[in-house]
């Protein structure tokens, strides 16, 4: 079902061992929030609960498909960046199992193992 279903928004927050929000030297720390260019909410197949859930939140999904980030972009960087595919890096996630399947699915540009031991081995491999 996720294959169906495009990434609409994701968020990252970076902390130290101890839980503290890193600064990257600055006063200030960071927290960052993607909106996706992908989804269109008049053609794409959704969960209304969730969509109504982030308009009501501010989103305007109708502007996401003009001016956010694109998909396939935001991936491309996030190789680079080192994030993913660094055995370093340690994952934490809300959702578990649905947010590590979106953005595996961003970051393979193709739809999801079929079975449990194909997306673990990606899972692993990747985060």
């Amino acid at each position: 079902m996720l294959d169906n279903l495009k990434l609409i928004q994701l968020g990252l927050t970076f902390s130290d061992s101890n839980g503290n929000l890193l600064d990257f030297g600055t006063k200030n720390t960071y927290i960052w929030k993607f909106s996706f260019s992908d989804f269109d909410i008049e053609n794409d197949p959704h969960n209304q609960d969730s969509t109504d859930m982030l308009c009501l939140q501010g989103i305007d999904l109708k502007h996401n498909c003009y001016h956010e980030v694109n998909s396939r972009h935001f991936s491309e960087l996030m190789v680079r960046s080192g994030l993913v595919f660094n055995n370093s890096v340690i994952w934490v996630s809300f959702h578990d199992a649905y947010d590590f399947a979106y953005l595996m699915k961003i970051l393979m540009r193709k739809n999801l193992p079929n079975t449990l031991e194909g997306f673990l081995f990606h899972l692993k491999l990747i985060f």
